[in-house]
Parts: structure tokens; sequence; C-alpha cells
């Protein structure tokens, strides 16, 4: 909510929704447009399906209770969510399979869509360090990681916006 107050951005990608929490943190202040998209496809039938009830439930109640109005959710393939994807990023958050692959994967579909100045957020990147964290460490910008809830990597060409991240605790 922090990051999205400081930078008004216009679009958000919140790549692998799950339950929908952190799409509703990126929507909270009501600021541009937030793309939850998940696929939901790989996994066990009971845990997919018990995420995607929790998400719609959560973000349902989100909308109902006026707390978000700016969420656009998006299930399918990302693949395909890609090929018809037209809008500039300024925050993109990778969240769905922490093997190395699929988030360099990941990344390099949806980093030609970064703004200039874009944010770009990798959770788990301590939990995973030789999937998802060895795929942080080779973008190539500036980056920190904070080490709370298995480690968030936020990576920009902005290294003012990071060393304010870096001291507000974020």
């Amino acid at each position: 909510m922090w990051l999205v107050h400081r930078l008004r951005p216009n679009t958000i990608v919140d790549l692998g929704f799950d339950r929908g929490l952190s799409t509703i943190a990126f929507a909270y202040r009501n600021r541009g447009h937030v793309f939850g998209i998940d696929w939901f496809e790989d996994g066990n039938y009971a845990p997919k399906s018990y995420a995607l009830d929790s998400a719609f439930r959560n973000i349902s109640n989100a909308i109902r209770f006026n707390y978000v109005k700016n969420i656009h959710l998006i299930i399918g393939p990302f693949s395909y969510v890609l090929k018809n994807w037209r809008r500039r990023i300024d925050i993109l958050h990778i969240d769905w399979a922490h093997s190395y692959r699929s988030a360099k994967q990941h990344y390099l579909n949806w980093s030609p869509f970064l703004k200039n100045d874009a944010i770009v957020l990798m959770h788990d990147v301590l939990a995973y360090p030789e999937g998802v964290g060895r795929a942080f460490q080779e973008i190539p910008f500036p980056k920190i990681v904070l080490p709370h809830n298995f480690g968030l990597g936020i990576a920009s060409s902005n290294v003012q916006l990071l060393e304010e991240i870096r001291r507000s605790g974020f």
C-alpha cells in the first residue's frame, strides 16, 4: 500500500494472485488499475479450487465493503493473456511459480511492457534461493531484498526510490 501511495501507478500487474490478498493490497488506495492474473491450473484440483474460491470471496468482500473499486481479474494461461496485453506497467508483482525457469520466463515475457521507471517485485526470493531468488538476481536493475515474508525482491532503475524503500522498511 505504501508503494502504491508513493508511486500513484496507472497499471499494476499481480501475476499469481492466489487468494487475492496482494491484489487487494495493491488496489486499496483505488489508484489506477490492478490486474490480478492467475491460471489456477497447476497442482491438485482441491487446492487450486480452494484458492480460486477464496480469491473471489476475498476480492468480492473488498469490493462490497468499498475498500477497492479498481481490480480486474483475469483467469487464464499467462501466455494467452500476454498475447492480448497492450498496457504499460508501473508495478509488476511476480508471485506464481517458484522455480527458476518459471520466474525468469514471467519476467522476460512481461518486461517489454514495463515503463522506464517501473518496479518489479518478486516474492519468496529467500525461501527459494535457487529458484525465484536466482531469477530475481538476474534482473538487470538495481535491487534490494526485504527479508520479511520469505523475502520480497524489489528491482527498479529508480535508485532513489529503492533507497527510500530501504529506509522506510516498506
